[in-house]
């Protein structure tokens, strides 16, 4: 019997497997192949739930029997679906996840919530179960009781503990709730792409990981370079030198620590919108400027586009945008000799302050001189919800509402050259990886960066001894 016949035969199924070995094509294989009735497939990132489908889609499954979604969106349909059952009072608009959770927990307990499970799902499959909180744990535990449940991890992946939030524990919630169908032991992703030399030489940085052992970069395959940083613009020139030979369709992934966004943002801003930035979806930026924008007084809200623009593009400053800051602090219009492209725009919006001029102000900035888009989704975010508002006529929060619950139904598509976070391109597959600061990572968060590569993996560091903390 085969791991995936294994897997889908199991009541509460657990397969161990390590980044790269295949876990997502297992998944496929064992739904596609020996799947009965709807199964239902969570994850927990929405780009996790794009490469699902992806990967369905390439073996050649339709979707008529398979449902994706992140467990998060399919806890938030259920609750709000039966607020008053589990004494949920949040809003979609605002959701406070940590409590969410904790109503699921109660209304999974339900015996009809479970008989509408049971009818509409015959088995489900969870991805990356190292990242579950205790609370999803819980609810997964709930639904065992009437459905078949199979899950697939790795406990060196585990990096969703930021915040208050508390994963399982490998060995006791994990090992100790599902029986061991069997462990990946194949480096697939790098078998496939015609270099089993990363595939052999990652097998022991994660050996090392798991040991608590150094990593010593001093001795690596061609395939792994070095480079040492001493500043920023060390970091740019080693960017730029993979940039520049990358080949036709070719993706790479610049990954930064989960906890410096900032850091990962000046990056994307000195290399001039080569690289997007991959944008949390329930973004903080973009959450305030649609706060900002729901503002009646028409000089702050331009003051607020203006501000959006400065964060989104390389090269509009607030000293490029000088004279429209200054005059409109003061409810003016300012007055330079020469126009800009916003200038027209900006003194449509701030004479008819409605959502359509709102767009065309938006837009406007592209065309701003020497200027280079970086934070291309939450740009493209902004547009989508003031477009969604103007169409449906629901305010700007309502908008933003349904723009995310769109993107949480049907996934979204990373740019060919991405700048990220571990946290927003864990389960992902890229053909160059470059990892910023290597040495200030833990021991999980460096080992989900250096296996996003199926071809290169370029290392920047001031150290070529590195010792992550375990976490």
């Amino acid at each position: 019997m085969s791991i995936a016949e294994a897997l889908h035969e199991a009541s509460k199924g657990l397969v161990v497997a390590p980044a790269g070995h295949g876990k997502t094509h297992l998944i496929a294989s064992a739904v596609i192949n020996y799947g009965n009735g709807r199964q239902l497939i969570l994850t927990h990132t929405h780009a996790g739930v794009d490469s699902i489908r992806s990967k369905l889609r390439r073996l050649g499954s339709g979707t008529k029997n398979i449902h994706v979604e992140t467990i998060d969106g399919f806890v938030l349909r259920y609750v709000s679906s039966y607020p008053c059952t589990c004494g949920w009072t949040g809003s979609i608009a605002q959701v406070d996840w940590s409590n969410l959770l904790k109503c699921g927990v109660l209304l999974f307990q339900n015996d009809f919530v479970r008989q509408i499970v049971k009818s509409t799902y015959s088995g489900v499959y969870v991805d990356e179960y190292q990242d579950c909180s205790l609370e999803q744990h819980s609810i997964v535990k709930e639904l065992i009781k009437v459905v078949p449940v199979r899950v697939l991890g790795d406990h060196l992946q585990g990096i969703f503990n930021f915040k208050n939030n508390i994963l399982v524990d490998w060995e006791r919630d994990v090992k100790g709730t599902f029986d061991i169908v069997g462990e990946l032991v194949t480096p697939w992703r790098w078998e496939n792409a015609g270099n089993p030399e990363l595939g052999r030489w990652l097998s022991t940085i994660r050996q090392c990981l798991i040991d608590r052992q150094a990593v010593d970069l001093s001795n690596m395959p061609a395939c792994v370079r070095l480079v040492k940083t001493a500043s920023s613009q060390d970091v740019i020139k080693g960017c730029y030198s993979v940039i520049s030979r990358l080949q036709d369709k070719e993706t790479l992934v610049i990954i930064g620590t989960p906890e410096n966004p900032h850091f990962t943002h000046h990056i994307a801003q000195r290399l001039s919108g080569s690289c997007g930035v991959v944008e949390p979806l329930d973004s903080k930026d973009l959450k305030e400027m649609v706060a900002k924008l729901m503002e009646a007084d028409v000089y702050r809200k331009a003051i607020s586009l203006l501000s959006f623009a400065i964060v989104c593009f390389s090269g509009i400053t607030e000293t490029s945008l000088g004279p429209e800051l200054k005059a409109l602090k003061k409810n003016g219009l300012p007055k330079r000799k020469k126009p800009t492209c916003i200038t027209g725009p900006l003194m449509q919006f701030i004479e008819k302050n409605d959502l359509r001029s709102m767009i065309t102000l938006v837009e406007s900035f592209r065309a701003f001189p020497e200027s280079h888009l970086y934070r291309k989704e939450l740009y493209f975010a902004i547009l989508q919800t003031i477009s969604e508002s103007l169409r449906s006529d629901a305010t700007l929060t309502e908008a933003l509402v349904n723009v995310r619950e769109n993107t949480r139904r049907l996934g979204r598509r990373l740019p060919r050259k991405a700048i990220a976070r571990t946290l927003l391109v864990k389960g992902l597959e890229f053909d160059h990886a470059i990892v910023l600061n290597a040495d200030k990572f833990d021991s999980k968060n460096l080992y989900v960066a250096l296996t996003r590569a199926g071809k290169t993996v370029t290392i920047m560091s001031p150290i070529d001894v590195l010792t992550p903390n375990a976490n």
